[in-house]
């Protein structure tokens, strides 16, 4: 009885990430359609409010983590916040929003006051990454400056990157190290057979003239 039981929650279990899933794809197509058209109240004040917080760009990248989760939550029966393959793609979000965001400091580099004056009044309007890209990008070039933000950036890739995929940095470097390796030997050996190519093709013909 309790085996019939334990297979009855399970199933229920199943069926309530599916209804998850596809809540969540649901929600994906109305914020991309919503994007393009007007879909009502609901559909204009979400947009909106997405717009503010993450930017026009954001609003995308929100749909795209939205199918993604839905796919995580219908393939592998269990929580999307559970997964650290999702936590890496909510940290590749908000690092999408910092550099949307710290596109519009300028190369030459100005004041910092005036760079995060720049920054908030453009998260403000929605452009960029919104809001949150406003404030995330603020925090980091107040404690870190430009060269520090962009170093965290870059390791924070590489840390979302590494959740995403499961492959640990170690092995992507020992599989990048290995492929220039095969390459290196490849161009070698290529090397190597159009050199003694041209040598024998010369040397034939210095053979012939001789005859001749």
């Amino acid at each position: 009885m309790s085996a019939k039981v334990k297979k009855r929650r399970a199933g229920q279990d199943n069926l309530k990430y599916e209804i998850i899933g596809v809540l969540l794809f649901t929600a994906a197509i109305f914020i991309t359609v919503s994007l393009f058209t007007s879909t009502g109240i609901i559909g204009n004040s979400l947009i909106y409010l997405l717009t503010i917080l993450t930017g026009k760009t954001g609003c995308f990248l929100v749909a795209g983590m939205l199918v993604y989760f839905s796919c995580s939550c219908c393939w592998l029966r269990r929580p999307f916040w559970g997964n650290s393959r999702n936590k890496g793609v909510i940290l590749l979000f908000f690092i999408a929003l910092v550099i949307l965001h710290l596109r519009f400091l300028p190369a030459g580099g100005i004041p910092r006051d005036i760079a995060i004056a720049l920054l908030w009044d453009n998260g403000l309007i929605g452009a960029g990454g919104g809001v949150l890209g406003a404030v995330l990008s603020i925090s980091s070039l107040y404690l870190l400056a430009r060269t520090g933000t962009l170093i965290l950036t870059a390791a924070l890739s590489i840390i979302s990157l590494t959740l995403l995929t499961g492959i640990p940095l170690s092995k992507f470097m020992k599989r990048t190290g290995n492929f220039f390796i095969n390459a290196g030997r490849s161009m070698k050996a290529g090397l190597e057979r159009f050199l003694f190519v041209e040598e024998d093709t010369f040397a034939e013909t210095v053979k012939n003239r001789n005859k001749t």
